[in-house]
């Protein structure tokens, strides 16, 4: 009786941690779908937080030469490569105020991408469309873009036979 008493006590004991976890899990899965629904805007205290500053040392950024000037500028970031850290560098932290940019260009597609999507709009990110572009340049704002885009994910630099071709459009946008 006794032992029957204590492995009912058990499986008592194990439904209740089955039922936390569970209560758990949707409580994260819930949160996670609100992040998800939110609107994606800018958060200015985002850019500031001193965790860009880890990723700085920890990649051992630094800028060499004059300080850029403080006007309406449109800057071209290069190479792109797998995951594009050098326009992450330039939108956040003490870069950020030190090249003076206000947005940085990013992918259409990643605005479907539901937590890219959020993370992007903190930093203030805007669509590689011309008309996005545009509008974020006649209200004064200064851009910095990877050039090459998606198309030049995998490709190195310098790259043999490489010509400015497509970024023409990049320079007809700056102008």
């Amino acid at each position: 009786a006794l032992e029957a008493t204590l492995a009912a006590d058990e499986e008592a004991a194990a439904m209740l941690r089955r039922r936390r976890r569970m209560q758990g899990g949707a409580a994260v899965v819930m949160v996670a779908m609100l992040i998800a629904c939110m609107p994606a805007r800018r958060w200015r205290w985002f850019h500031k937080m001193s965790l860009w500053q880890h990723w700085f040392e920890y990649f051992g950024v630094k800028v060499v030469g004059p300080p850029p000037p403080k006007k309406q500028s449109l800057y071209a970031v290069i190479p792109h490569g797998i995951f594009p850290y050098g326009l992450g560098f330039v939108g956040l932290g003490e870069l950020r105020e030190l090249f003076n940019v206000d947005r940085v260009v990013v992918a259409s597609a990643t605005q479907y991408v539901p937590f890219m999507r959020n993370l992007l709009g903190w930093i203030g990110c805007v669509e590689a469309s011309p008309s996005h572009m545009n509008n974020a340049l006649d209200a004064g704002e200064t851009l910095a873009v990877a050039p090459g885009g998606i198309a030049e994910i995998f490709w190195g630099y310098p790259r043999p036979g490489c010509k400015p071709d497509d970024e023409y459009a990049l320079i007809k946008v700056g102008l």
